[in-house]
């Protein structure tokens, strides 16, 4: 299964594409497999934060689809340095995922001191200011989008 730019993804047998399916977005995570009681379940989540289920028909057949020249996928062969990092990081995911949930609450802890720190200074100068703040993480993983909206409604009129 790949998933392209142009909102598609490509369903593979080995390296002969079997089929296409159109989405109405860009994808950002895919996983085919059991959902529930159904076998054939495409799970995808979105850029925009969206999580679809399609269930496939247990009828359905894959048929080939024919593209321009031969339609194989080309795949490089695993390099000695591919296979030392993957071998690295099954024998340590546990250690991977705690330092990426670390620098997470890291960052949090960050933000909500800045936070603190701002506060206090406009305290200070006997301001009446309200914020509001909303931190929202796309994507798991060593990519990963963090948004923050800080809103600031002291120019609201009263």
């Amino acid at each position: 299964m790949i998933g392209t730019e142009d909102l598609n993804i490509h369903l593979y047998d080995r390296t002969t594409l079997m089929s296409t399916i159109n989405m109405k977005s860009k994808i950002m995570g895919m996983y085919l497999g059991k959902f529930g009681r159904e076998d054939g379940c495409l799970i995808t989540t979105t850029v925009e934060g969206s999580i679809e289920a399609r269930i496939l028909s247990r009828r359905w057949k894959y048929k080939e689809v024919q593209e321009e020249g031969d339609g194989a996928l080309i795949v490089p062969k695993k390099t000695k340095i591919f296979v030392e990092m993957m071998n690295r990081e099954k024998d340590k995911y546990l250690k991977i995922h705690d330092i990426f949930v670390n620098d997470l609450d890291l960052i949090k802890f960050e933000l909500a001191r800045s936070f603190k720190n701002t506060s206090q200074t406009e305290s200070i100068n006997n301001s009446t200011e309200r914020f509001e703040i909303d931190v929202e993480v796309l994507g798991v993983g060593p990519d990963f989008i963090l948004n923050i909206l800080l809103t600031n409604y002291e120019n609201e009129t009263k």
